[in-house]
């Protein structure tokens, strides 16, 4: 068969696919034009963290008193029971991998102007823990960091952490025992050890997780680098942000947000890793 025949072929297909399984709205299951996730009222509800520049901001004022931070971003504020939180539950809960992608993209796309990605080497994705994984059958993390790495070309490194422990959900607990829950939470893998002694390792990782509450999570990343590379500078973001690091308002400005692959409603609060 030749190209131009398959490309007919895949046109095809595309017609009878979107005829008979329109795209939707991922949060509430309405028809929505070819390339789109949310539809415009899903997009005017939801809430950005609206942080402002990435280096001198809430979020990164309260880290640094636990993590040597650079810069630090957030692009969505985080409430239960919103759409945001719907969000969370579809790229964490629903098998939404394509979904996650899609909002690494539109993370990348937004927030370029907030300097978050300069001197990056690395983006280095939250990690799960082998059985976590297993039962997900991917990390929403990792997939919110692909999609920023379409954008702004920065790799994607997921073999310098590893997840070693899983404690309580972090939602359970205050703020004090969610550091002790993730305290030893990861070690550095071996193959990045040996990569800092013979090369010198990465010099500035984005450290990427898909919700920030008490920075604890982060914290303890910090914590198995720093025996490591004492003198690493890193920058932190995250899709969405809650807790005392978020501006206590609203701003209502919609943001566009496209991609092809949407289907499932949920009504159910968001548990963070």
């Amino acid at each position: 068969m030749t190209p131009a025949y398959l490309h007919s072929l895949s046109a095809v297909a595309r017609m009878v696919r979107h005829a008979f399984f329109p795209p939707t709205c991922a949060l509430c299951g309405m028809v929505v034009e070819e390339g789109r996730v949310l539809c415009p009222a899903c997009v005017r509800r939801l809430e950005p963290a609206r942080l402002g520049q990435a280096e001198d901001n809430s979020l990164v004022r309260s880290l640094l008193d636990r993590v040597p931070v650079v810069r630090a971003m957030s692009m969505l504020r985080y409430r239960p029971d919103t759409p945001v939180a719907e969000l969370l539950l579809n790229i964490k809960y629903y098998n939404r991998p394509q979904l996650a992608l899609t909002l690494g993209r539109w993370m990348a796309q937004e927030l370029m102007e907030t300097g978050i990605f300069e001197g990056v080497d690395a983006i280095v994705p939250m990690p799960l823990t082998p059985s976590r994984l297993r039962e997900r059958g991917y990390n929403q993390s990792e997939r919110l960091a692909q999609g920023i790495s379409e954008v702004t070309g920065i790799p994607v490194r997921t073999d310098v952490l590893e997840r070693v422990t899983f404690g309580i959900s972090q939602t359970l607990l205050a703020g004090e025992e969610r550091r002790h829950n993730v305290a030893d939470a990861f070690r550095v893998s071996p193959s990045y050890e040996r990569e800092v002694v013979e090369d010198g390792g990465l010099q500035h990782p984005l450290l990427l997780d898909d919700v920030i509450t008490t920075g604890s999570s982060m914290s303890a990343l910090w914590r198995a680098l720093q025996p490591v590379q004492p003198s690493l500078r890193l920058s932190v973001i995250s899709l969405a942000l809650a807790g005392r690091h978020a501006p206590p308002y609203v701003d209502d400005e919609s943001i566009e947000l496209e991609t092809s692959n949407c289907t499932t409603r949920t009504r159910v609060t968001y548990v963070p890793d």
